[in-house]
């Protein structure tokens, strides 16, 4: 039986071979790019200066917290060991080097505290204003928790209120909400907003261990605030709210 033998395979006409295509898309590109040198070379110094600009800044940010948190403790001891303006002075200064990392926050909540030990409430404002408009900053809940303070010393009650509110709404421990809305329940009492401060109690009651002594003294607590609440004599401070 007579063997049959593949015929060779014709390329049609005006076809380009492979190989030949592949070089000659090479050449496109080295002419492209010999034509767009100057694009491509400012592009990668771009690409270079963001890169490096990127890890240098890291480098910095990472020195930077390392030398903050070597020297926080020097100075810390430094103003505890002088009361009053030079101790102030030593706090404010580092705030002033290391502002934005932690050690700069809570030379700001020690330095809230000094000011109000030395019956200075306003002048605490600033420095805690400062820590708690950062919604990520660890110290947030206690810098919360003094700027309350602070405004209620300074006869701001309303804000004080509002200030444990928000503590009580962002803690993270059970203690901690507890603690913040007992705070804002004790300055609605001091506003002789005494239905407010039953409010609180309520709502305190809800997260008390039931037959536990909290329980007992969230109860009569309770029960004081809405017996002055009901009697005619009681008149809430405008704003206590």
């Amino acid at each position: 039986m007579a063997t049959r033998t593949a015929a060779p395979t014709r390329r049609p006409p005006g076809a380009v071979d492979p190989d030949d295509a592949v070089m000659l898309r090479a050449a496109e590109l080295a002419a492209w790019a010999q034509r767009h040198a100057r694009i491509i070379i400012t592009a990668a110094v771009v690409v270079l200066l963001t890169v490096g600009g990127f890890l240098y800044y890291r480098m910095y940010q990472a020195s930077r917290a390392e030398r903050a948190a070597a020297q926080f403790l020097t100075v810390a001891q430094t103003a505890l060991g002088s009361p009053g303006a030079q101790g102030r002075a030593e706090l404010e200064s580092f705030i002033r080097r290391y502002d934005g990392t932690r050690e700069a926050d809570e030379a700001r909540v020690m330095l809230a505290g000094m000011y109000l030990q030395e019956n200075q409430p306003r002048q605490a404002l600033t420095p805690l204003r400062a820590v708690t408009g950062d919604a990520d900053s660890p110290l947030w809940y206690q810098g919360q928790m003094l700027l309350g303070a602070a405004l209620n010393r300074d006869g701001k009650r309303a804000e004080a209120v509002q200030a444990y509110l928000r503590a009580a709404d962002r803690a993270a421990l059970e203690y901690q909400r507890n603690e913040a809305l007992n705070e804002a329940a004790l300055v609605r009492e001091q506003a002789n907003d005494w239905r407010g401060a039953a409010e609180l109690y309520r709502r305190m009651l809800q997260d008390a261990e039931k037959g536990s002594l909290d329980e007992s003294v969230l109860q009569m607590r309770l029960a004081e605030a809405e017996a002055r609440a009901s009697a005619p004599a009681a008149q809430p401070a405008p704003g206590a709210k």
